[in-house]
């Protein structure tokens, strides 16, 4: 099953997600406590934990806890922070402990589902494409290999007259161009 971990003190918004969490096929595992949830996770990994960033045991106890985890673990667990802080401190200390999501409180639950979803489906991302505009085609060729390698999908033109055209199929989603090119 999608079984997820959702650790937040607050037993209300927590009834609510699971609710929620429940109608899109989720497994919810509810924990109100850090150390509960911190040995539940130990014993049984669950795909994803949705976490609150706030405890009585202090401001950032979620992300400490979460960075504890992970540390000990070959592959990260995927982790959504929420907090009512949308401050740049707690969100770098959510990063760093490991998550790549945060959201604010209160909290736009169709958005949260989707992330959810993103997390555990295991797709990976459509790749980023690439257009590489230069008149000097070796140059070009090497950004489209540096480019392909790391999973975008590139494609080079040099003569800048024809990339109205090649825009029209190519859909390109960011544009490298030198800047000095014969008539441009």
């Amino acid at each position: 099953g999608k079984q997820v971990f959702l650790v937040d003190d607050d037993p209300h918004l927590t009834a609510q997600l699971d609710a929620h969490l429940s109608q899109y096929g989720y497994e919810v595992k509810i924990f109100n406590q850090l150390g509960a949830a911190q040995q539940a996770i130990a014993e049984t990994p669950p795909l994803a934990i949705i976490m609150d960033m706030m405890f009585p045991e202090g401001e950032q106890a979620g992300a400490e806890a979460i960075r504890q985890i992970n540390d000990r673990r070959a592959k990260p667990i995927p982790v959504i922070f929420m907090s009512v802080r949308d401050d740049f401190s707690a969100r770098l200390t959510a990063v760093r402990s490991g998550s790549t999501h945060y959201f604010t409180k209160p909290l736009d639950i169709p958005r949260l589902i989707h992330t959810l979803d993103e997390l555990v489906a295991h797709r990976p991302r459509d790749p980023y494409r690439v257009l590489i505009v230069d008149d000097d085609p070796e140059l070009a060729n090497v950004y489209k290999l540096h480019l392909d390698a790391a999973g975008m999908i590139a494609r080079t033109v040099n003569d800048p007259l024809e990339v109205p055209d090649v825009l029209r199929d190519f859909k390109a989603e960011v544009m490298l161009m030198d800047i000095y090119m014969p008539a441009c």
